[in-house]
């Protein structure tokens, strides 16, 4: 896993639904924790912050990686859905 996606990685939200990103062998992922149907989506990177869904529904959607003055990861931003480490 490139370092610098480890502060990606985990439970997110995007409003009350929580989202889990993981890195797998073939790249990072995200899967409902709900369960199927919406599946596990496999992102490839386009640059430094930046994301583009590869598999399953709504491919080529992108995601962006947002962070604070310290660079710390404090929100996901995919298909204009922001995701945050907090339900709203």
């Amino acid at each position: 896993m490139p370092a610098e996606l480890e502060g990606v990685l985990g439970r997110w939200w995007s409003e009350a639904d929580e989202t889990v990103f993981t890195w797998r062998s073939d790249g990072l992922t995200r899967s409902s924790s709900a369960g199927p149907p919406a599946g596990v989506s496999r992102f490839e990177q386009v640059g430094a912050d930046a994301f583009r869904k590869v598999t399953g529904r709504f491919n080529g959607e992108q995601m962006t990686v947002r962070r604070d003055a310290d660079g710390t990861f404090v929100e996901l931003e995919w298909a204009t859905y922001p995701f945050t480490r907090t339900p709203r």
